[in-house]
């Protein structure tokens, strides 16, 4: 009797997951910092145009960088907006974040069903 082993197939699977769904909770944290910002309103455009995300995750770097100042150096104007107002980019980012946990589950369930990864 031999055994296969499909160890590192399973491994480079759950890193471009995991990728995966660290760019969709990045892509819904930033949603949901757009659209919930009670402290202050919509005028000019340039604190919602200044969020984004600058780095996106890969299977090899599991990590993404998102907000404002970070992603835009020019635009200081989030900055006094979190201060000055409630800070709704760590608000937004406690609010979802928590989701990432069920967006890797999700996305390997998809995964299975397609087949892919599986090899008999």
């Amino acid at each position: 009797m031999s055994v296969k082993w499909y160890g590192n197939d399973l491994r480079k699977k759950i890193k471009a997951v995991t990728a995966y769904a660290i760019n969709e909770t990045v892509r819904d944290t930033i949603t949901h910092a757009l659209n919930n910002h009670s402290g202050w309103k919509y005028r000019h455009g340039m604190a919602e145009g200044s969020i984004s995300q600058k780095e996106r995750a890969t299977p090899k770097s599991l990590k993404a960088v998102w907000g404002s100042i970070w992603t835009h150096p020019e635009s200081n104007y989030v900055f006094w907006l979190e201060f000055k107002h409630g800070s709704f980019l760590r608000l937004a980012a406690d609010a979802v974040y928590p989701s990432l946990k069920n967006n890797i589950k999700k996305k390997m369930l998809s995964e299975k069903k397609k087949g892919k990864g599986s090899k008999k």
